[in-house]
């Protein structure tokens, strides 16, 4: 059996690409879901900039029950762009 050896974490980021001061978080229409101790949501929310119009995010969670409280065991946010945006030229579907 070999041994698998994991690098610790690389340092965080700069501050230059955190969050911007102003930048504020707007929710939508978040969903939430339950089935025993597993739970899960979605929501389609927005970072809004003091200085242009918000940037639609689509976020997902997935929760767990233990021991009378819910911890967050994944969550995801993405924020879409046309195919051009993100590959540079239009794509067929």
């Amino acid at each position: 059996m070999t041994a698998v050896v994991r690098e610790p974490a690389a340092t965080p980021p700069p501050a230059t690409i955190l969050p911007r001061p102003g930048l504020r978080p707007e929710g939508g229409d978040p969903r939430r879901y339950r089935d025993g101790a597993v739970g899960w949501g979605h929501d389609l929310a927005a970072f809004v900039p003091p200085d242009r119009a918000p940037t639609p995010v689509r976020i997902t969670s997935v929760f767990h029950h233990v021991v009378g409280a819910w911890g967050m065991v994944q969550s995801h946010a993405s924020i879409g762009v046309p195919n051009e945006g993100a590959v540079g030229r239009e794509l067929t579907t």
